[in-house]
């Protein structure tokens, strides 16, 4: 990624970019996203936070002068050679602290927006639109890999799953839609119209923040309507208003 433009802005509202994951697999058989440098699985319906490993307890992550973050570039185009074989791609939403930089973005939180599995010759070859993947198998080296009909292996003993399966397990545990199979050229990742850009709805803290709006709301209308009540600006059902001073008879 290239060198930031600023220091590090808040962002209460989430932002979008794009990301690459590996497939990783639970104990109990369920499947998840893996970073692609880190065996730590993003826990479904919790946000991540990124945590500064290189000068742990220095700085709050991510920080202009250092490399943490959670990574996310603005444009599909912008994954750019990636070494390890990624499984899945998609949309990420991003809040808290962000840096900013010319093609992507570090950020303090980000939990995925839309999701679907790839074959990375298919993705790094810029195939357009993308093949539908017809399995996931097991690499000696690489781990739980997406592949479509064409550069699926081929042979005895290999270890495979379909695909739909995999994907829609996916879709399930992390609460989100999936990436449609034509992604923009350039630019951010374009949302259906009311859309929201991140599923806060899936977390308890958001549900908390939500309940705490309303009531704040609440309480503000309530406060209003009893300030104009004791100013005889309005009455309450039944009474008719006060007169106004202006108006009263002498």
């Amino acid at each position: 990624m290239s060198a930031s433009r600023s220091t590090p802005e808040r962002y209460a509202e989430p932002i979008d970019g794009w990301r690459v994951w590996r497939l990783g697999r639970t104990r109990r058989g369920s499947w998840a996203l893996l970073p692609m440098f880190r065996d730590v699985p993003w826990e479904p319906g919790t946000a991540v936070e990124a945590v500064c490993t290189s000068r742990p307890g220095e700085h709050a992550s991510p920080d202009a002068g250092c490399a943490c973050g959670l990574y996310a570039m603005k444009a599909p185009d912008d994954l750019g050679s990636i070494d390890r074989i990624p499984g899945v791609i998609g949309t990420v939403s991003l809040w808290g602290r962000v840096v900013e930089h010319a093609d992507g973005f570090r950020a303090q939180f980000a939990y995925p927006d839309r999701l679907r599995l790839a074959c990375k010759p298919c993705l790094l070859g810029g195939t357009e639109p993308l093949p539908e993947c017809e399995v996931v198998f097991l690499s000696a080296s690489e781990g739980w890999v997406a592949a479509c009909a064409q550069h699926r292996p081929r042979g005895q003993g290999i270890v495979a799953h379909p695909a739909t399966s995999v994907q829609a397990n996916l879709l399930g545990r992390y609460g989100v839609d999936p990436l449609p199979a034509e992604l923009p050229v350039e630019g951010r990742p374009t949302q259906p119209a009311g859309t929201p850009g991140l599923r806060l709805a899936l977390t308890k803290r958001s549900r908390w923040r939500a309940a705490v709006k309303a009531a704040v709301a609440v309480l503000l209308v309530t406060a209003v309507v009893v300030g104009l009540r004791e100013a005889g600006r309005i009455a309450p059902p039944g009474v008719p208003p006060l007169s106004s001073p202006s108006a009263a008879t002498p």
